[in-house]
């Protein structure tokens, strides 16, 4: 479903495509504050925060070259196990719609993990199975 924008890589040497949020350009600083992509910051925070990557958006099924770059460079390592975020589906879906079908991709239960987060302030939750 992504376009494939391999060819357009950012010159800025972000590693990421023209319009990625990491490099640093008019394009993604207009998609940025238009509200189109979510800030550096929001992305950067998103595999402590969301237990999620994000993804190319011209790769479907990647993880971001920007992405992973800047969180190198701030001291962190990839986690390759979590899922990716695709960009087409927060793009039409929202963020938080796309990171549970990032999930449930992967095989994990989107709202179990979410509470997880929320030890003790529950007791019993009937999740849905997604084995059956």
């Amino acid at each position: 479903m992504s376009l494939n924008y391999k060819k357009e890589r950012s010159t800025c040497g972000s590693g990421g495509c023209i319009t990625c949020p990491f490099s640093q350009n008019e394009d993604a600083f207009y998609a940025e504050n238009t509200g189109c992509l979510p800030s550096v910051n929001e992305i950067l925070e998103l595999p402590e925060k969301r237990n999620v990557n994000w993804g190319c958006h011209g790769e479907v099924g990647v993880v971001c070259g920007g992405f992973a770059k800047d969180y190198k460079r701030l001291g962190n390592k990839i986690n390759k196990e979590l899922p990716i975020v695709d960009f087409d589906e927060f793009t039409h879906l929202g963020m938080d719609t796309a990171i549970a079908l990032a999930k449930v991709r992967k095989g994990i239960n989107p709202l179990k993990d979410e509470l997880s987060k929320y030890k003790g302030y529950y007791t019993e939750l009937n999740y849905f199975d997604y084995d059956k």
